[in-house]
């Protein structure tokens, strides 16, 4: 079976810390906070042996996938069948508008790994 790479875009990261601060601001435990985390970054290196599972939200942005974790979490990516590789590019928590956040970022196609 081929696995693919997994990796993270800039905007995936600034995504994540905004989420772990809203819920540091809302009381929520480090070990919360830390299982949560976890959670994340599982469920996406779980995608290296099944990266085209999701949803496509090619009228949002070209190539763009999105998954749900646990009814609050929406991951966006991309998937690269000739590169063998998932690239995350962002994350939203807790009912907010994912479709206009990544509207937001949307460069006209996918934006590239650096």
């Amino acid at each position: 079976m081929r696995k693919f790479k997994v990796q993270y875009l800039q905007s995936f990261y600034e995504m994540l810390q905004n989420i772990e601060s809203y819920m540091v601001d809302h009381g929520r435990s480090d070990a919360s906070i830390d299982r949560y985390r976890s959670t994340v970054f599982d469920t996406c290196e779980s995608f290296a042996t099944f990266p085209n599972r999701g949803t496509g939200q090619g009228a949002l942005m070209a190539g763009l996938r999105t998954w749900n974790i646990e009814g609050e979490t929406i991951l966006a990516y991309a998937v690269d069948d000739s590169a063998s590789t998932v690239t995350f590019a962002g994350i939203t928590y807790g009912g907010q508008n994912w479709t206009e956040i990544f509207s937001m970022h949307q460069s006209g196609s996918w934006p590239a790994h650096h």
